[in-house]
This record gives C-alpha cells, sequence and structure tokens, in this order.
C-alpha cells in the first residue's frame, strides 16, 4: 500500500489525521503544485485558507519566508530608515526649543514678511 492510498476520498480538513496531514503537507512540498491544487485534490475545495500552512507550523515544518506571516517587514531585508532631517523639520525643532524655554516670541514666516513691508 503506498502513501497516497492512506487518504480515502474528500474529507473537511478537521478529520484529517495527523498522519494525513503529514502526508499531504508532503506531497505539497515534494511536488511543486500549488496549495490550491493539494487543497482541492484532497478537499474538494477551492479555497485552501491557510490550513496547509498551519498545519506545517504546528507539525514543526521549516516555513521558507516568503509563506511567513509579514515575511516583507523582515527587519534583516529591510532595514529600519531614520526618517530625514528636513531644513523645515530643524527649524521647527529649534522654535518648540525656543518656545521651551521661555526666551521671548517666536518669529514664523509671517512675522518676516510683515517685517519687509
Amino acid at each position: 500500500m503506498s502513501k497516497r492510498q492512506v487518504i480515502l476520498g474528500l474529507k473537511p480538513p478537521s478529520q484529517f489525521t495527523i498522519e494525513e496531514r503529514k502526508l499531504i503537507i508532503e506531497e505539497y512540498l515534494q511536488t511543486g503544485v500549488t496549495k490550491r491544487e493539494i487543497w482541492r485534490k484532497y478537499t474538494g475545495r477551492e479555497k485552501e485558507k491557510g490550513h496547509l500552512i498551519r498545519w506545517m507550523r504546528q507539525l514543526g515544518y521549516d516555513i521558507p519566508p516568503k509563506w511567513g506571516k509579514l515575511s516583507h517587514r523582515n527587519s534583516a531585508s529591510m532595514p529600519k530608515q531614520k526618517p530625514e532631517q528636513s531644513i523645515e523639520n530643524i527649524q521647527l525643532k529649534e522654535k518648540i526649543a525656543q518656545v521651551g524655554e521661555g526666551s521671548g516670541s517666536v518669529r514664523t514666516k509671517g512675522d518676516r514678511f510683515r517685517d519687509n513691508d
């Protein structure tokens, strides 16, 4: 009896035994077919809804980064960038510091234009 003969008929996902789940995952990993094709083959359902990856995690399989949650946000692949220090931001921080120190009034760009009139 081959491994494929162990799984008979179509079942809902909750009715697969641990051994059957392992066999389905092994077939998925070895054949290179899509999760949807494997899922349709064994359950008859069109949508897989993450069951295979969940089973892989539960059974201790190493999941490649492309399958993991938020893998595109992995800190190793995308280093955190510091916000740019624009001239406007620097000037704004200086004005805030002046107000915090109580060193008189803070001049705005509008004040400079009024002075030139």
